[in-house]
């Protein structure tokens, strides 16, 4: 739960989750200053070797490729996911500058995840690309209105028993994040009449 920072993932797919853990509260001091409000923390399924696919309503479809191998003390663990949608139609949207019209919310994600262990090393490699199109964004709708976020980011931990009492974490990450939007601004009805008249 952050405090104004950037918030990366606006949806978070389940299909390779393993489970959520919250803790409520105050975690500054062990997650960094962000962390006033709680904690959530999402552990990836990385013991999995499965391929699915699914399809629904609004034209849904769904794949994922999970892979895991160990080899004594190092473990492979990748996870590939690809998610389509038409999305729901609204009608008589009316967006701020007053136009009326029937819309959709679409939505297209890629994403994938690598991780490596090696005894108390473990390295993570992820990518996501959502893009979103024919919504609202910036108070307007419509064909010509799209938003893309794209993101990459690169996790080291390091994990070191000192004693059956006593383990020391050691963690270190890089997140690099994109988004681009085009959207379409346009004055409202009444204004444009106005414009109309003014130029007759």
């Amino acid at each position: 739960m952050t405090g104004g920072a950037f918030f990366t993932y606006p949806e978070i797919s389940l299909l390779n989750v393993k489970q959520v853990e919250i803790i409520r509260g105050p975690g500054s001091a062990l997650y960094g200053s962000n962390a006033y409000s709680g904690v959530v923390n999402i552990v990836t399924d990385t013991e999995t070797n499965q391929l699915s696919l699914g399809a629904g309503q609004a034209q849904m479809g769904k794949g994922a490729l999970q892979f895991s191998k160990k080899v004594g003390e190092t473990t492979l663990s990748f996870y590939l996911g690809a998610y389509k949608d038409k999305g729901d139609r609204y009608e008589a949207f009316v967006d701020f500058s007053g136009r009326s019209e029937a819309t959709r919310d679409p939505v297209q994600t890629d994403e994938a995840l690598f991780k490596l262990k090696h005894k108390g090393f473990v390295v993570t490699l992820g990518y996501n690309d959502r893009l979103y199109e024919d919504f609202v964004l910036a108070g307007s709708i419509g064909q010509d209105v799209s938003m893309e976020l794209n993101s990459r980011h690169l996790g080291l931990d390091y994990h070191w028993q000192l004693n059956p009492d006593l383990l020391l974490n050691f963690s270190g990450g890089f997140m690099q994040s994109e988004s681009s939007e085009l959207v379409v601004l346009a004055p409202a009805p009444d204004l444009q009449a106005q414009m109309q008249c003014t130029r007759t």
